[in-house]
């Protein structure tokens, strides 16, 4: 059974980083409009800690931005990422991003 936690801010924390990825899942699967809503909402709640859901949905929002033909936004969203794993020395997820750009 799956029980909500007892503090209110790590209950919405754990649902942000589920739809993180959920929206993850449904940009891989072409559903771009759930993908949209769950990264977009994930990203109301997700905190500094959540560094990595945070780029996680930068990246599919901007994937989703450039299919759509918003270059701008989709390069702003990208610069946002990089700087965030340069911030957290995660030289990884930096170069994932820079596949994206």
């Amino acid at each position: 059974h799956f029980l909500p936690l007892a503090d209110t801010r790590r209950n919405q924390r754990l649902l942000a980083n589920w739809q993180a990825l959920y929206g993850t899942l449904q940009a891989q699967r072409g559903h771009v409009d759930p993908a949209r809503l769950h990264c977009r909402a994930a990203l109301d709640y997700l905190t500094a800690e959540d560094w990595l859901a945070v780029l996680l949905c930068h990246c599919i929002l901007a994937r989703i931005a450039m299919d759509a033909g918003d270059l701008v936004e989709a390069q702003s969203l990208l610069d946002h990422s990089l700087e965030l794993a340069r911030r957290q020395g995660s030289h990884e997820s930096e170069v994932l991003v820079n596949v994206d750009r």
